[in-house]
């Protein structure tokens, strides 16, 4: 049945635990305490309170700059392109976990997993939450791209799992759909897209437009996207 949203909007925790399940090299469900760094009228972005030391961690004033052009460009712009997000917590905002467990899972940058959305005795993790998980140690051009790519995930699986009851977007589509949202944000090259077009390229004999297999990784991904780039242009 469809979620009910909270007769109220939710104010968001100082701090609050969040369920990160077993993915990759995660092998096992963990738990991140985590605490609210930054705050924007779309977007909260939380930081994992066991982040390692690292030259490369991102920074609670990177985080808030990574929020405010999330909310002043891509928000509107992603939303206007596919539909609107989901708001189990009724709050109009998106979460960005900001965690080095996504490190941890294994060549990913991010992702946004269904779950989140539901409790456990429904198949969800229990986050009841509208949430992405995004590594703290990007390169900084990197986070517009990568945020736009994972909130495209989001509204694809509200719009097509719950606003229409249907079932969730097939994979690699799903993924050409996410490398076009970050050419609307110029993210083309910052992103990757241009990398996993020039692999495709090189041996596209060995590379299949509809895989099934998830994640889809180099040339698989820059077929699915040229083959949506073309169909848009």
């Amino acid at each position: 049945p469809p979620l009910r949203r909270p007769s109220a909007p939710q104010q968001a925790a100082a701090s609050r635990t969040f369920i990160f399940e077993q993915s990759g090299k995660v092998t096992y469900d963990r738990s991140a305490s985590a605490t609210l760094v930054a705050s924007t009228t779309r977007a909260l972005g939380y930081l994992d309170d066991a982040l390692a030391t690292s030259a490369d961690n991102v920074s609670q004033s990177d985080i808030q700059d990574i929020l405010d052009q999330f909310t002043s460009g891509t928000y509107d712009l992603v939303t206007s392109t596919f539909g609107e997000p989901s708001d189990v917590d009724g709050n109009g905002k998106v979460i960005f976990l900001f965690t080095h467990l996504v490190d941890q899972v294994g060549d990913v940058a991010g992702f946004y997993a269904s779950g989140s959305l539901f409790d456990v005795d429904r198949g969800g993790d229990g986050n009841l939450a509208d949430m992405m998980y995004i590594s703290p140690t990007r390169p900084p051009e990197s986070y517009q791209s990568l945020l736009a790519h994972e909130y495209q995930h989001l509204i694809n699986f509200y719009q097509h799992a719950m606003a229409r009851d249907g079932d969730a977007e097939e994979t690699w589509l799903n993924e050409a759909l996410s490398h076009y949202t970050e050419d609307l944000v110029d993210g083309h090259i910052a992103g990757g897209n241009a990398q996993l077009v020039d692999t495709y390229l090189q041996h596209p004999g060995l590379f299949t437009l509809t895989s099934d297999v998830s994640p889809l990784y180099g040339g698989n991904r820059g077929a699915a996207y040229l083959f949506l780039r073309g169909l848009v242009d």
